[in-house]
């Protein structure tokens, strides 16, 4: 029989006794052993529920100012802030030094064109303009009232502002003009040659047919771009005009001066 088996037998038999006799102290008196072996804890029973919040503390004092601690590391970035006001302009700094020059770019689109601009000086080359013509060779007869009178060689037309087959002169440049004519009548006809201006019989000069003479005159005119002068006889009974090689029929012109 083992030990365990002992006491447990040994205990029932006493309890009985107890019961029997009603005297539990005598029970306590005979059936006291020494104490049995620890049994084996018991496992954790599961948590209980929440309780109630506590009643809050009293706010405990002040404690003293402590130790200043190391400086920590570095916080991540924060965001940017808000656009400040600007600035008052700063003061100019030094010129810097020269930098190397650059790589040429590409050409530009064509700009609009600029407006009309002032009218430049005269160039004296373009505002020359003179002319002198004359008739060649033998030649007698009538000429025609309505049409200006032809001469046959161009001695000077330094500007090219007379035209031989017109027989006129055509204003270029404006200004004020210098010209003049000469011819010869017959012994037994008048000769009367006036200068025309547009059309517009300016002034005449007349030789009387007493004998073989000549007729000339001179004058001025303000003309202006496309002005045409010529010479023309005067009527048809003012009309024969006697040229030779000694007595040679002309006309002549030149700029005296340009207008602006």
């Amino acid at each position: 029989m083992s030990l365990a088996t002992a006491i447990l037998f040994f205990t029932i038999v006493c309890h009985v006794y107890s019961t029997n006799t009603g005297d539990q102290n005598s029970c306590n008196t005979c059936c006291s052993s020494p104490a049995g072996i620890p049994g084996i804890p018991g496992t954790h029973g599961n948590p209980g529920p929440k309780g109630d919040n506590g009643a809050k503390g009293v706010i405990g004092l002040t404690g003293e100012k402590g130790e200043k601690g190391e400086i920590g590391k570095y916080g991540a970035p924060g965001k940017y802030g808000p656009v400040g006001q600007k600035g008052d302009v700063g003061q100019k700094g030094d010129v810097g030094q020269k930098g190397n020059m650059g790589t040429v770019g590409r050409p530009g689109s064509a700009g609009s064109p600029g407006r009309k601009g002032e009218p430049g000086p005269l160039n004296t080359m373009i505002i020359k303009s003179a002319f002198s013509v004359k008739s060649v060779g033998y030649k007698t007869g009538v000429l025609d009232q309505t049409q200006p009178i032809k001469y046959d060689a161009v001695i000077t037309n330094i500007g090219g502002d007379y035209n031989l087959t017109t027989a006129k002169f055509v204003c270029r440049v404006p200004g004020a003009y210098v010209f003049s004519f000469t011819g010869h009548n017959m012994d037994n006809r008048d000769l009367a040659i006036s200068i025309i201006k547009n059309n517009r019989r300016i002034v005449s000069s007349f030789s009387e047919a007493q004998s073989t003479s000549s007729t000339s005159t001179t004058l001025v005119l303000e003309l202006v771009e496309g002005d045409e002068v010529c010479t023309a006889v005067y009527d048809s009974f003012k009309d024969n005009m006697y040229r030779h090689i000694f007595a040679e029929a002309s006309f002549s012109g030149f700029l005296l001066y340009p207008t602006t």
